[in-house]
C-alpha cells in the first residue's frame, strides 16, 4: 500500500468516527437521554413523595430514588431492567418512585402513561410499566397504540372496559400532569432523569454505579 492510499484510509477512518459521534449526539438529543452533569454541588430538591406516587420498596427506606421517565424513550427502556434490578436487590434500603415525563417528540408516550395509570387503578401499574418497555418497538411508531395497550391489559387479566374509561379519565390526566409539573419544577429536561434523596445524580451506567449511590 502506497503512502497516498494509507493517508486516504486514515482520513476515511477519522471521518467515519466523527460521523458516528455526531450521529450519536443527535440521537441522544432526539430521544431525550439523560444529562451526564458532574456537578457535585447540586441542591437537594423537595420532590414531595406521597402515597399517590407509584413506588416500590419500603416507605421507611433510607434512600428514595425518583425516576422521571417516558415510556417511548429508548434510553428509558434500556435503563428499566437496570433500575428494577437495583430496586429489587436493595428493596429494604431503597424506595423507587416512578414519575411520568412524556416528551413532546414522542407522540405515543402520553397515551402509554395514561394506560399505565389506568392499569395502576387496578393494582397493576408496574406490570403494565414492564410490558410497555419490553414491547416498546411494537407500539412506539403506530398511529393507534391503544390496540397494543389493550393486548397487554388482556395478558394482565385487567377489566378492559374499566381500563379504557380510566385511561380517558380526568384522574389519569391529572396524575400525569402532576408528575410533569413536579419534573419541570425540579429542572427535568430529558429522560430518564434520576434523583436520589432529592439530589439529581449523574447517569449511572451499571448496577455497580447505582450501588455506589447508596454509599
Amino acid at each position: 500500500m502506497n503512502a497516498l492510499m494509507e493517508n486516504k484510509l486514515v482520513a476515511g477512518t477519522i471521518v467515519a468516527v466523527l460521523l458516528f459521534v455526531g450521529l450519536f449526539g443527535v440521537w441522544k438529543m432526539i430521544n431525550g437521554t439523560t444529562s451526564t452533569s458532574t456537578d457535585t454541588n447540586q441542591p437537594v430538591i423537595d420532590l414531595k413523595v406521597t402515597n399517590d406516587d407509584w413506588q416500590k420498596g419500603s416507605a421507611s427506606a433510607s434512600a428514595t430514588l425518583v425516576e422521571y421517565s417516558d415510556f417511548q424513550c429508548p434510553a428509558c427502556k434500556a435503563y428499566a431492567p437496570l433500575v428494577e434490578a437495583f430496586a429489587d436487590k436493595n428493596k429494604d434500603k431503597v424506595r423507587l418512585v416512578y414519575r411520568h415525563f412524556p416528551l413532546q417528540q414522542h407522540k405515543n408516550a402520553l397515551p402509554a402513561s395514561l394506560f399505565a395509570e389506568a392499569a395502576g387503578m387496578q393494582g397493576k401499574f408496574f406490570e403494565m410499566h414492564d410490558k410497555l418497555f419490553e414491547g416498546q418497538s411494537e407500539w412506539d411508531k403506530v398511529s393507534d397504540p391503544e390496540k397494543v395497550f389493550i393486548k397487554y391489559a388482556e395478558e394482565l387479566k385487567l377489566d378492559i372496559a374499566k381500563l379504557k374509561a380510566d385511561a380517558a379519565s380526568q384522574k389519569a390526566k391529572d396524575s400525569v400532569n402532576q408528575d410533569m409539573a413536579s419534573g419541570n419544577s425540579a429542572g427535568v429536561q430529558a429522560t430518564p432523569t434520576f434523583f436520589m434523596n432529592g439530589k439529581k445524580i449523574v447517569s449511572p451506567q451499571s448496577l455497580e454505579d447505582f450501588e455506589k449511590l447508596l454509599q
